[in-house]
């Protein structure tokens, strides 16, 4: 019924690997198999907190992330480190943390709002990132500081009670 093809969401298993079908060239060392399970890869993926999306960068948030970036920008910390809120920011404030701002229109509107809270935002597509330092400029807000790197190894670097509000 499905034309010698295997059922939908069917994969490779032990007595079925890439080696034994027909047609296909072995990869040596790629695939580990365990009797009866589906092929496994051996090369391990970290996880990640997003999908990097398509997305044309353009020329004004290039220019942004070149030039405003190491204004409102922090670096992600390295493993250990826990990153200072306090000194990032330069006051003791409330704060929230966003993860995946997107384009940042969200953001920048919710900083403007809220001029006595801090902001971190975390996003690693480019063009939202660009898009949110012109608007950080445009406006004037000096209560948003923003990470352009992947949230699962920020998130390791992030004091354990430094957010009020943690939004997704």
């Amino acid at each position: 019924p499905h034309g010698g093809r295997a059922a939908f969401g069917a994969g490779p298993t032990a007595r079925q690997t890439s080696a034994s079908r027909p047609g296909r060239r072995a990869r040596a060392g790629r695939l580990r198999v365990r009797a009866g399970l589906p092929a496994v890869s051996e090369h391990r993926r970290t996880v990640r907190s997003f999908v990097r999306r398509g997305g044309r960068l353009t020329t004004a948030q290039a220019e942004a992330i070149d030039t405003l970036l190491p204004r409102w920008g922090v670096v992600p910390p390295r493993a250990g480190e826990t990153l200072a809120l306090d000194e990032i920011f330069g006051r003791v404030a409330p704060r929230v943390l966003e993860i995946g701002f997107g384009d940042g229109e969200s953001l920048a509107a919710m900083a403007a709002a809220e001029p006595d809270t801090d902001f971190l935002g975390i996003e690693v597509h480019e063009p939202g990132v660009g898009h949110l330092l012109l608007a950080l400029r445009r406006l004037g807000l000096g209560n948003v500081r923003v990470v352009m790197h992947d949230a699962v190894e920020v998130l390791a670097g992030l004091p354990g009670a430094g957010f009020d509000r943690v939004q997704l």
